[in-house]
């Protein structure tokens, strides 16, 4: 164990004069983290640590790299080092497959991340965490991140897109996205064509027309952290096509048309659904976007979320009634390179026969960045289920009644010189606006540039 941990400690003390040569751009924190969790549904209640967390941007190129040394203390085997974090555990590896995915598990989230361009750039590729993953119109994969478990679960997925711009053949393009290389559970690709490419009027030349497909081998993958009581499915398989139609490019003010034929399949038969939508964006930072979707009885919209990792049975159990349509809504803004960021979005059921929207629920999120104020930042997220949808005033008082059936999020951090310190609160209101369960965490940085 010691000359493991000496080893991950020698490359990365290794890389780090070696980037500083050749980097543009090269960060160095190391961090002291404390978690307190008073959810009794956790694995490890208490945990201390400490964190190295090199960044490094070298052009178009970019690397993080991340140690995290921790210790569980409060329970029955009183202060002990988490050695799960360092040693691969093969106790249930049968061959030697199932031992490289395990060694692989555990050192390939060393790296936070390697990346080279931008989403949206002709050629983009990224590996590590991913925060915020959508594929096409995100009938299936709609803003996942695979660092929702983290500390206690590091995760090193992978997105690769390519635009046949790039050769000056802009016909053809894909983009794919894998949740977890050392597992190859959760994957979605799709394949766009744009038929009227040699057409230069733009709205005409940008149509797109695509096919998805999104699949999770084993959503029971971390049933045994997320302690979910519901049955999974073997697996989870969805593929559909779309087509994306640009109508108003007018500089202030764009609008973009879709339109989704997707088949869901959680067992022996696919449940089928339609959608179709708007998104745009007004005066350049604006974003929004709504759709319906006209499903057959069983389908689940929005599955592979930012909240999949956290609850992956849930999706399976919540599909929308039968006869209902569903609705999404969504509204947000970006301001200073993503420095001052506002995004919310209400979904729910729709009876078209009663013209009511059966427990809707609204979720948002606000963030501030380190680079918009030089002493301090924050991000939070709320979510509010099961809004009161009858009429519209039930509607907004459920809207105005945050303390409900709810989440908070929030981690506010202070900076002063080189000295940063992170406080994160979370807690949870059941339908009857009673606390049900509540955590802090406390953490300091001294953030040292080279």
């Amino acid at each position: 164990m010691k000359k493991q941990i000496g080893l991950a400690l020698a490359v990365m003390l290794l890389l780090m004069p070696l980037s500083t040569a050749a980097a543009n751009d090269f960060d160095l924190n190391i961090g002291f983290q404390y978690n307190l969790v008073n959810d009794e549904g956790e694995p490890i209640a208490n945990t201390i640590g400490v964190n190295i967390k090199p960044d490094i941007s070298i052009g178009n190129f970019g690397i993080g790299l991340i140690g995290s040394f921790r210790f569980s203390f409060g329970g029955d085997a009183g202060f002990t080092f988490i050695a799960e974090d360092w040693i691969p555990d093969f106790t249930d590896d049968e061959n030697l497959i199932d031992k490289a995915q395990t060694v692989a598990s555990t050192y390939l989230p060393l790296i936070r991340y390697v990346r080279y361009g931008f989403k949206g750039d002709p050629l983009y590729a990224r590996f590590g965490e991913l925060d915020s993953v959508t594929v096409g119109t995100g009938i299936f994969v709609n803003r996942y991140t695979n660092t929702a478990l983290q500390p206690d679960i590091r995760l090193m997925g992978a997105q690769f897109d390519i635009d046949g711009e790039l050769f000056g053949f802009p016909y053809i393009g894909f983009e794919t996205f894998i949740s977890d290389l050392s597992a190859y559970n959760l994957m979605a690709g799709r394949v766009y064509t744009r038929p009227l490419a040699f057409i230069s009027f733009p709205l005409l030349h940008d149509i797109q027309v695509g096919a998805s497909y999104a699949t999770d081998l084993d959503p029971d993958a971390y049933g045994h952290f997320t302690d979910a009581a519901a049955t999974a499915p073997d697996q989870v398989l969805m593929y559909g096509a779309d087509i994306m139609m640009p109508v108003l490019d007018m500089g202030l003010f764009g609008l973009t048309l879709y339109g989704d034929l997707a088949f869901q399949q959680k067992d022996e038969t696919p449940v089928k659904a339609y959608r179709t939508g708007l998104m745009g964006d007004i005066v350049g930072f604006i974003r929004y976007r709504a759709d319906v979707t006209f499903p057959e009885s069983g389908y689940q919209p929005d599955y592979f979320s930012k909240k999949y990792d956290l609850d992956r049975y849930q999706p399976y159990e919540n599909s929308i009634a039968v006869d209902n349509l569903y609705l999404f809504a969504n509204l947000g803004f970006d301001l200073f390179d993503e420095n001052l960021v506002l995004d919310v979005s209400i979904m729910g059921d729709l009876d078209p026969t009663a013209g009511t929207i059966d427990t809707p629920s609204m979720e948002a999120y606000m963030k501030l960045g380190e680079d918009l104020l030089p002493f301090f930042y924050f991000d939070a997220t709320y979510t509010r289920n099961e809004l009161d949808g009858s009429s519209l005033d039930t509607f907004l008082d459920g809207v105005l009644n945050p303390m409900q059936d709810s989440v908070i999020n929030a981690n506010v951090t202070v900076k002063y010189s080189i000295i940063e310190t992170s406080f994160g609160y979370t807690i949870a209101f059941d339908e009857n606006g009673d606390m049900s369960t509540s955590g802090f965490s406390l953490a300091g940085d001294i953030a040292l540039p080279f």
